[in-house]
């Protein structure tokens, strides 16, 4: 089934509404229920996957997740424990939150950033079994550069075989 729910950009003022409603600090869980009762998202959006046959998180719930990111490299929410945010005093103080100037903001931070970042292996979401071999033999290598301009080695890592 297609998905029809909200977007990242827009879960990140219900998300944050939603650990303001539950006392400033809520679990993945407990956020996820809180801004389907806030959105009133139906059990079907709710239940769609995100990738089917590959775990079962779903659709709302990954959306959930870039918006908690966006939410914390804001500085309006902190991971205080695994799996548990809390709003930061700029989040408590914050009354109105704009999604447009928050996507904007990270998008810009993250764009004057000049760091590389090099994953080397693949787990599950839950780090429970590496698939590196599994993805050499489909051939699914990845490169994911962050900074300005493009790696300097793009062009020899694309051309490695394993």
């Amino acid at each position: 089934m297609p998905y029809n729910g909200p977007t990242f950009d827009q879960l990140i003022v219900p998300g944050f509404e939603a650990i303001k409603a539950l006392g400033g600090k809520a679990s993945n869980v407990a956020m996820l229920a809180k801004v389907a009762e806030l959105l009133d998202i139906d059990n079907e959006t709710m239940e769609v996957l995100h990738a089917e046959g590959r775990g079962n998180q779903t659709e709302v719930g990954y959306r959930l997740a870039w918006a908690r990111t966006y939410l914390k490299k804001g500085g309006y929410i902190t991971d205080s424990a695994r799996g548990v945010w809390e709003l930061t005093d700029k989040g408590q103080a914050t009354q109105t939150l704009d999604p447009s100037a928050l996507v904007q903001q990270v998008r810009a931070m993250e764009e004057n950033q000049d760091t590389n970042y090099w994953l080397v292996g693949a787990s599950t979401e839950h780090g429970t079994s590496d698939r590196t071999q599994e993805l050499v033999e489909k051939g699914e290598w990845r490169i994911w550069h962050s900074g300005k301009g493009s790696s300097k080695y793009h062009e020899d890592i694309l051309s490695m075989k394993p």
